[in-house]
């Protein structure tokens, strides 16, 4: 536990880098907001529907 206190001390943020970058949110936003669907928008982004919902909202 120290060591991963040191090293958030650090900056440093373990777990899987997210699939949804801030590029891709805007894209999805300016796609929702365009009328698209959702599914439509995961699979023009490349990532889980599950993802889209989880970060749209």
């Amino acid at each position: 536990m120290a060591g991963l206190s040191a090293a958030r001390d650090r900056g440093r943020v373990g777990g899987r880098p997210s699939s949804l970058t801030a590029a891709k949110k805007r894209q999805a936003n300016k796609m929702r907001g365009d009328g698209v669907s959702m599914t439509e928008i995961a699979e023009v982004l490349n990532v889980a529907l599950s993802a889209l919902y989880r970060n749209l909202q």
